[in-house]
């Protein structure tokens, strides 16, 4: 079976997801068991990573129209039961979420005219 559009979102959103707890749990766990001489750069490393996950979650993109749909789509995605209702189709395009991943066009792999 195909994926679908709603099916990549959703990765894409648990993945920054699982980054963003990955990167809690690292400076939580320095800051927490190095008290006697904590390490700053592991805390800052922590840091970024969660950071940045949390960031890069309203950067996942729509695959047919590109527009940032992460806070608008992907975290109800994920929390539906917290975040309100599921979201059916993209808001910028309209594109429904359960249609089949859109496949590259074949003009697009060759873009030298010449032969």
């Amino acid at each position: 079976m195909s994926e679908t559009i709603r099916d990549r979102i959703r990765r894409q959103a648990r993945w920054c997801l699982l980054a963003s707890l990955g990167g809690l749990l690292l400076f939580g766990s320095t800051a927490v068991f190095g008290l006697g001489r904590p390490q700053p750069v592991a805390i800052a490393v922590g840091w970024l990573i969660f950071a940045g996950a949390l960031v890069a979650i309203r950067w996942i993109k729509c695959p047919k129209c590109a527009a940032r749909i992460g806070q608008t789509i992907a975290m109800p995605l994920v929390f539906p039961r917290f975040l309100g209702q599921r979201p059916n189709y993209c808001l910028y395009c309209g594109v429904c979420l359960d249609e089949p991943m859109p496949q590259a066009s074949a003009t697009s792999q060759s873009q030298n005219p010449i032969k």
